[in-house]
């Protein structure tokens, strides 16, 4: 697939908006990916009314932003040669993090059980509303609104422990 040239102007604005630049140089696989990540996960954090999801859309959008800065700063050769594969391929690839894509898979697979269990979870109190009484329901509903929240952060905060303690493991084995 031939890529085009760019147009510096446009490459700029484009970079503000994930995918957008990786498409406009003839990197569809790589910007469609990039884009469904960002909206994913704005879609993910406004269902789940979780505001700190946002802090992954925000984390996505940097990355399409800086991934765009460098596609922008291929030269046309450079362009014509590199092949157009989804982001998470980079990932698996080992350019950004050296995972198998049996781990990646998982990791994948996991976090989509996870936002499924915890959209099922605001879908199942919604449809419970009716049938409690509301003084019950006032009293119980900030609790059970907190739930999707509260798994949320303690995921977050186990993933942090886990790559902390799997760096220490890292460097007690010298590398």
């Amino acid at each position: 697939m031939k890529k085009i040239k760019r147009n510096g102007f446009f490459t700029f604005i484009f970079s503000f908006f994930p995918g957008l630049v990786e498409m406009y140089s003839g990197f569809m696989k790589s910007g469609v990916s990039i884009m469904g990540m960002f909206f994913l996960s704005l879609f993910v954090s406004y269902e789940l009314r979780m505001e700190s999801m946002l802090s992954i859309s925000t984390l996505v959008w940097f990355f399409g932003f800086f991934h765009a800065r460098n596609v922008a700063c291929y030269s046309q050769s450079e362009l014509e040669e590199k092949d157009d594969i989804y982001v998470w391929e980079e990932f698996v690839s080992g350019k950004y993090l050296r995972v198998s894509s049996q781990k990646m898979r998982k990791w994948v697979a996991i976090f989509l059980i996870i936002i499924g269990i915890l959209a099922f979870w605001n879908i199942a109190m919604n449809l419970l509303l009716p049938f409690i009484p509301k003084y019950i329901w006032n009293m119980i509903m900030p609790i059970l609104k907190a739930v999707p929240k509260v798994v949320f952060t303690v995921i977050i905060i186990g993933l942090g422990v886990k790559l902390i303690k799997g760096k220490k493991v890292e460097n007690q084995d010298g590398r």
